[in-house]
């Protein structure tokens, strides 16, 4: 368990490191010609792993990032029903409500990056993605971990 800063502060790491390591080749960032001489200050341990190598050893991590943002989902359904279903009460921008926030944001740009890693698609991967969204599609259906791919992911659609 961590503390909402922390757990904000993880998963922006997090979310920075995927971008670095599973962003797809071709895509360009900033101005030709220029190269930022601190753009790999952070990454000098995630450059020396290959995607595959990143995303295997993620892909563990993944149902720990959505039990964290189950808890905070639950965190504002409290406080929905504590207002009478009132969704803009004055409990929903507290400094903590705004942490939580960010945190589920930052959690689903994690998540968004990790899936959307083009690298899931050849099958030496298939193992990983299913795995990864096995713990997905477990939280909100009772399928088993032997269900297929397409299976899998037709549920957590």
């Amino acid at each position: 368990k961590f503390r909402p800063p922390e757990l904000l502060f993880l998963l922006r790491d997090l979310q920075a490191k995927l971008d670095k390591s599973l962003i797809s080749v071709g895509k360009k960032r900033g101005i030709p010609g220029k190269t930022n001489p601190l753009s790999t200050v952070g990454f000098s341990n995630m450059c020396l792993l290959s995607p595959d190598k990143v995303v295997e050893k993620v892909s563990p991590y993944i149902k720990h990032i959505f039990t964290h943002l189950d808890e905070i989902s639950s965190y504002f359904q409290r406080l929905v029903s504590l207002h009478d279903g009132v969704m803009d009460s004055a409990d929903m921008f507290t400094a903590q409500s705004i942490i939580f926030s960010k945190c589920i944001k930052a959690g689903f740009q994690v998540v968004n990056t990790f899936f959307s890693w083009s690298g899931f698609q050849s099958t030496t991967c298939s193992s990983i993605l299913k795995t990864s969204l096995y713990h997905l599609v477990c939280r909100v259906s009772d399928l088993s971990s032997t269900s297929n791919l397409s299976m899998l992911i037709t549920t957590s659609i």
